[in-house]
């Protein structure tokens, strides 16, 4: 008798598409839109997220994870550069800077929220895993 494991379902799409994801999220796009624009559905990219935070990850999930978590600290930082530009045309006395205060202190608290503070980040940096397996 073969004791063979089948695997059944469609192969993951990760290996195609793990640098495009990064690629799209320094875009400042979310996982739904993320998602859209490669044509696929949302959930296989949060399984790939959550299979990098596995203590006993995978070393392509784990970089991939790692790597996001860097792209959307640099996405976030860059959507904060963009406020405080728009912000310094603006007059304290206009609606749309009240409006621009309120979405940029959203931003942080976010970035506070899934990334522990405050520190910049440079946006110029590139990637640093460019040769997953």
């Amino acid at each position: 008798m073969n004791n063979k494991i089948i695997k059944r379902g469609r192969p993951s799409k990760f290996d195609d598409y793990q640098k495009k994801v990064i690629e799209l999220r320094l875009e400042g796009k979310f996982i739904p839109a993320i998602a859209t624009d490669l044509g696929m559905s949302k959930s296989p990219i949060y399984d790939w997220l959550d299979k990098g935070r596995q203590p006993d990850a995978e070393e392509k999930f784990f970089l991939f994870h790692e790597e996001y978590k860097r792209a959307d600290r640099i996405a976030v930082q860059k959507d904060l550069d963009d406020f405080d530009m728009e912000i310094a045309k603006m007059s304290e006395h206009t609606p749309e800077y009240n409006k621009y205060m309120d979405q940029k202190s959203r931003v942080k608290e976010r970035r506070n929220r899934l990334h522990g503070g405050g520190e910049k980040v440079n946006v110029g940096i590139k990637l640093r895993f460019t040769g997953w397996s």
